[in-house]
């Protein structure tokens, strides 16, 4: 505004005359002190903020150290209580089939204490006839890292000097720099062995007494097809109807053309026998296609 400047200087330069104006104008002394108290307070929460942070660093990263060790130590403790209450037994072998650590659980499985099964080569308590199988598995799994092998059965020398059947896990974590070796687990099976081959020998020997007989034993179905005949049973109905009978076969011969009474005979015993009833009957068998009764 022209009105308010004041001619105040009159200056002469080389390039031209110039005419400096000054304004006066009337100011409050509080002018800029609120925006500069605003601007400090913020410049002094920031700096105290960032001072916060930058000191309290060192004890976050502490806390998160005793937090991560705290856990690490949980698990290891948990781990060692998984393997040392563990029915089934663990040992690291070494790429010569030496043991360089085994669980406490070797004990109950093999007999041996730790001190002794480190000391132990798995082929010198293997059973001769089971080498064969396990060397060639533990090769398999020798060049291929990472791999496992399941369901292993071999026989291996108790502490007692019996021989266990145990069923065993290989697996090769030779170049997992926390393991470098060749865990396996092994799990004692003698009890569960034993139970199947005394149960095969019963059938064996059931069987032979079955089959030494001249009676003749089958058994029925509830729909009437045979589900077991011995040796005399099926060799005298193939000499009498001139067929083989199998498993599965129905059981009254309808094929053979025997009278209908005869046939609803057989059938009433089968139903009473096989709603628990235990009974005996002597019958005759009619003459068939020239054959004689019997």
């Amino acid at each position: 505004d022209a009105n308010q400047l004041k001619e105040s200087v009159f200056l002469k330069i080389p390039i031209g005359d110039w005419k400096l104006y000054t304004v006066l104008k009337k100011s409050n002394r509080w002018d800029g002190v609120i925006e500069l108290i605003i601007s400090g307070f913020l410049l002094s929460s920031i700096g105290g903020y960032l001072f916060w942070h930058i000191s309290n660093q060192p004890i976050l990263l502490e806390q998160q150290v005793i937090e991560k060790t705290k856990q690490i130590e949980a698990n290891k403790q948990l781990f060692k209580a998984l393997i040392e209450n563990s029915l089934d037994a663990v040992a690291i072998l070494n790429e010569e089939g030496f043991n360089m650590y085994a669980s406490p659980s070797i004990i109950s499985v093999l007999g041996y204490s730790k001190k002794e099964i480190l000391k132990i080569n798995l082929f010198d308590i293997l059973h001769e006839k089971d080498k064969p199988l396990v060397a060639e598995n533990l090769q398999f799994v020798l060049e291929n890292p990472k791999t496992s092998i399941v369901g292993l059965i071999s026989r291996m020398k108790h502490n007692d000097g019996t021989w266990r059947w145990v069923e065993s896990t290989l697996t090769n974590l030779l170049e997992d720099p926390n393991v470098k070796g060749i865990v396996i687990n092994l799990r004692d099976i003698t009890a569960k062995i034993e139970a199947e081959q005394q149960r095969d020998f019963e059938h064996r020997d059931k069987d032979a007494l079955i089959n030494s007989t001249h009676d003749l034993i089958w058994s029925v179905s509830s729909n009437f097809k045979l589900i077991a005949g011995n040796k005399t049973f099926l060799k005298n109905i193939k000499e009498y109807i001139g067929e083989e009978v199998a498993i599965g076969d129905p059981i009254i011969f309808e094929q053979a053309n025997f009278n209908k009474e005869y046939l609803d005979f057989w059938k009433n015993n089968y139903i009473r026998a096989l709603q628990g009833e235990f009974f005996t009957i002597e019958t005759v068998i009619p003459a068939f296609q020239n054959r004689e009764e019997r």
